[in-house]
C-alpha cells in the first residue's frame, strides 16, 4: 500500500501529460469516423504511441525532479501537478549550443522531441489525408442537387455553430452551387470537402 502511495504522484504527472498531449492531437487533426483495418491500426500507433511516449517521458521527469532538495522539500502531489503542466516548456530547454554550418545552434531535448513530434504529425496528417482524398472524390460523384443539400443538413445540424457563422456558410454553399465562373466538377469537389471537413474554400 505505502507502495502504491508512493508511486500514485508519479502517475498523477503521468496521467496529466497523457490527457494535454491527446487534447492537442484532437485539436489539431480531426479523426476519420471510419477507416479500413490497415489504415485504422497505423493512426492508432502513430496517435496513442505518441500519447504514451509523452507520457512516460513526463513520469521519468517527475522522477528526476524528486531527486533535487527543492522537490523534496515540496508536497509531492503539487510537484506532480507542477511537473505534468510544466512538461512541455521542460521539453523545450536549450542544453548547449553546437557549431552547425558556421552557426552557433542551441541543442537540446527540444531538438528531438519536435523532430519525433513533427514525424509523427506527419504520419497521422497523411493517413487522414488519404482516407479524405479517396471519401472526397467518391462523393463528389454525387449530383450537385445532392451536395448542396447535405451541405445545408450540416449546416442545420452543427450544434457547434453560432448564427454568424451559420449565415456566413449558407451565403459559402449558395456561392459554391450557384456562383457563375465555377466548372460543376468543382462545385462538386468543394461542397464534398466542405461535408467532410467543414472547411469552406475558394476555387482556386
Amino acid at each position: 500500500m505505502e507502495s502504491l502511495m508512493a508511486a500514485a504522484p508519479v502517475l498523477l504527472s503521468v496521467l496529466i501529460v497523457g490527457i494535454l498531449t491527446y487534447l492537442d492531437l484532437d485539436t489539431i487533426f480531426d479523426p476519420p469516423p471510419n477507416l479500413s483495418w490497415s489504415p485504422w491500426l497505423r493512426l492508432q500507433v502513430a496517435w496513442w504511441g505518441f500519447v504514451v511516449a509523452n507520457a512516460g517521458l513526463a513520469g521519468g521527469l517527475y522522477l528526476i525532479l524528486s531527486e533535487m532538495a527543492y522537490f523534496q522539500a515540496g508536497n509531492p502531489w503539487l510537484n506532480a501537478v507542477y511537473a505534468g503542466i510544466g512538461f512541455p516548456a521542460l521539453v523545450r530547454l536549450k542544453l548547449t549550443t553546437l557549431p552547425i554550418n558556421g552557426k552557433a545552434t542551441p541543442i537540446g531535448i527540444d531538438t528531438f522531441y519536435e523532430g519525433t513530434k513533427n514525424l509523427v504529425h506527419k504520419r497521422i496528417n497523411r493517413i487522414i489525408r488519404e482516407w479524405r482524398m479517396e471519401k472526397t472524390g467518391t462523393l463528389a460523384q454525387s449530383p450537385l442537387a445532392d451536395l448542396r443539400q447535405q451541405s445545408k443538413i450540416l449546416v442545420i445540424s452543427d450544434v457547434l455553430m453560432i448564427d454568424e457563422q451559420r449565415k456566413s456558410a449558407n451565403v459559402w454553399i449558395e456561392q459554391i452551387a450557384t456562383g457563375q465562373g465555377i466548372a460543376d466538377d468543382d462545385r462538386r469537389l468543394l461542397l464534398a470537402t466542405f461535408i467532410l471537413t467543414g472547411q469552406m474554400r475558394e476555387k482556386s
